[in-house]
């Protein structure tokens, strides 16, 4: 989280050789924010949990796992950094980043020991 808090804070743009569009940059697609939400679905996964929550709170988003039927608060994502987690299971979950309405994302055929999708 302290490396995305660090990249999301950065005030020097990074010089890309590529035109990159504004939706890519903010789409979750850095790689700080994947290690994360590969981390957490991994956690999730040995902890043998049925839920993942992300719940949007005052500034912060709590996450919470679902094991052996309790809801569990696990950690805290600091309110800057909550749309790039949502737009990478957004990206995962095959959904339109730019979409706000959907309320929930179900992530089918994800191993994380694979670290691919099936």
């Amino acid at each position: 989280i302290e490396e995305m808090k660090r990249e999301a804070g950065s005030s020097t743009p990074d010089i890309v050789p590529v035109q990159v569009s504004q939706e890519a940059i903010d789409s979750g697609d850095s790689a700080p924010t994947i290690r994360f939400v590969n981390s957490l679905i991994e956690r999730a996964f040995s902890e043998r949990a049925s839920d993942i929550h992300l719940e949007p709170q005052d500034g912060e988003m709590v996450v919470r796992m679902r094991i052996d039927g309790l809801l569990r608060r696990v950690l805290t994502v600091p309110s800057e950094l909550q749309s790039t987690v949502i737009s990478r299971l957004k990206i995962m979950g095959g959904m339109n980043i730019a979409e706000h309405i959907a309320a929930s994302l179900t992530l089918r055929g994800w191993s994380p020991r694979r670290s691919v999708w099936s």
